[in-house]
């Protein structure tokens, strides 16, 4: 477990699902909680949290895809706390239906509360950590929809996949000044959200009965309290500790390497992997003299391949090294090079 002490986060979506199981997780881990809900069930979240919390615990009324409610509750925790060093945004809705079916206004709606809502509490909350001098962390639920599209969930996928775009611009953005911002990419969990939208949408139930559990490595759905762990971790000291970069985040297969660069976490069916950019996957040596001869190497995924650009040496070496030139060749070279 990572440590939140003396920590202040914000929580959207914090009545139900895995917003509020990241907000008891981190209410656990000595942090001043803040759960922002549209209101239904967020009194009941609000005892629950409490009663699992160290530290102080509010609760707001706030509808992220209003600006002014955003605005007013940020204002708000403004005057409350001397700062606000994390914000989780796990606010969204579900809205199923193929694409040539979808209304404009359940589109206008998903989109507003999933990547406008987003937008809109990252502004206010970064702001606020760029006036104070805070080196916060910022989290974003996104979904593994904006990776691979699910069928009857346009919206949904396209708002996700907005949101993924939204935390790769912000950590370009506000890494220089401290500011982390992360991104969290849920597969299939089992949340009061999901399966009230899939027991609503034929279209989903339809896309369930095909086999989409089939397909999960595990054969079942996610648990809220998974991903929150993932998220926690994100938020938490620790993941700066390790020294994670700003960079593009490539998935890399089942498991993700461990390598410097910004965490994009995926779940998929209870199969957890954190991938960081790899650079190893992809490289180009160049290898060019001021001479007669130059040759241009680069390495690709799915092998090494040597592209001669002007006058190289046939048969010079084989395409196992880095360097396609024997011994004797690549001295004689360098021995021209150097007059």
């Amino acid at each position: 477990m990572y440590s939140f002490e003396g920590k202040h986060a914000v929580v959207t979506g914090a009545a139900s699902g895995i917003g509020l199981e990241i907000a008891c997780q981190l209410g656990r881990q000595g942090a001043s909680v803040a759960l922002l809900s549209r209101g239904e069930g967020l009194d009941e979240a609000h005892r629950r949290v409490a009663a699992a919390s160290k530290a102080e615990t509010l609760a707001f009324v706030c509808d992220v895809a209003d600006e002014t409610a955003v605005v007013a509750t940020v204002e708000s925790l403004a005057e409350a706390w001397p700062t606000i060093d994390v914000v989780v945004n796990a606010a969204g809705i579900v809205g199923g239906g193929l694409m040539h079916e979808l209304e404009l206004g359940l589109w206008d709606r998903v989109l507003a509360v999933n990547l406008t809502g987003t937008f809109l509490v990252n502004r206010e909350v970064t702001r606020l950590m760029l006036e104070r001098g805070t080196r916060g962390s910022v989290v974003n639920i996104a979904s593994v929809d904006a990776h691979a599209a699910e069928r009857a969930e346009g919206a949904y996928n396209v708002s996700k996949a907005g949101v993924i775009s939204l935390t790769k611009t912000a950590a370009v953005e506000l890494g220089a000044h401290g500011i982390r911002v992360n991104s969290v990419s849920p597969g299939w969990t089992l949340t009061p959200m999901t399966m009230a939208g899939a027991a609503s949408s034929p279209a989903v139930l339809e896309a369930l009965n095909l086999g989409t559990f089939d397909r999960l490595p595990l054969r079942r759905g996610l648990r809220p309290e998974e991903i929150a762990e993932v998220a926690c971790f994100l938020a938490s000291d620790a993941a700066s500790e390790r020294r994670y970069r700003p960079g593009l985040c490539r998935r890399r297969g089942p498991l993700g390497r461990c390598l410097p660069g910004r965490v994009n976490a995926e779940a998929r069916g209870g199969a957890l992997s954190v991938t960081t950019p790899d650079r190893r996957h992809r490289r180009r040596w160049c290898f060019q003299r001021q001479t007669q001869q130059a040759l241009t190497w680069r390495t690709e995924r799915r092998g090494r391949c040597r592209q001669v650009e002007r006058g190289a040496p046939r048969g010079g070496g084989s395409r196992s090294g880095p360097n396609p030139l024997r011994g004797r060749e690549r001295s004689q070279l360098r021995h021209r090079a150097s007059k």
